[in-house]
């Protein structure tokens, strides 16, 4: 079974092999800033949103089946790859947008001897990803309906109001006219 998925690599756990991830974090913000004014709190300028970050953590191990050395150099190759890939988590793709690996890291290294050579058993593998669009790029989605399998009212569901939409909704006080 098929757990994610990014470009040629997958998470999966089979009979014969078990990749998975622990410690998945998505994170998005809103880009801001502040307008100074005097003698007064400062006026907040939303920008617009920023690009989503997806960090994980990946346990090997040759025991659950996994060519631990292969599985690092193939994601280092990856990461130096430059290519942008949708990650696609249960079947279903984060974001409109693609991700290129930013990050790929390795460590705690358990080597044992077998037949009387080093051999790399176990290791873990931090793994960080960042959205990506291309240069020059508006709106900063695809196309609704295109092949990452989620529509854009499913990635934004939060649309702000129109200038309309704001005057139909303000109440009127009786009181205050």
């Amino acid at each position: 079974m098929v757990v994610a998925k990014f470009g040629p690599k997958t998470f999966e756990v089979s009979a014969n092999k078990i990749l998975t991830f622990d410690d998945f974090e998505l994170t998005g913000d809103l880009d801001t800033s502040s307008e100074e004014a005097s003698k007064k709190k400062p006026a907040t300028t939303i920008k617009g949103p920023g690009l989503l970050k997806i960090s994980l953590s990946v346990k090997l191990s040759a025991l659950l089946g996994v060519d631990v050395q292969a599985e690092i150099d193939s994601w280092l190759s990856l990461k130096d790859s430059s290519v942008a890939y949708p990650f696609i988590l249960c079947g279903k793709a984060v974001s409109l947008n693609s991700f290129l690996l930013k990050s790929s890291s390795a460590s705690d290294y358990v080597i044992t001897k077998v037949a009387g050579a080093p051999f790399l058993t176990s290791a873990s593998l931090k793994l960080e990803f960042e959205e990506y669009l291309s240069p020059g790029a508006q709106s900063g989605a695809k196309k609704a309906g295109g092949s990452t399998g989620v529509t854009e009212a499913a990635a934004n569901p939060y649309k702000a109001p129109t200038t309309v939409q704001k005057a139909a909704a303000k109440r009127t006080n009786k009181g205050m006219q």
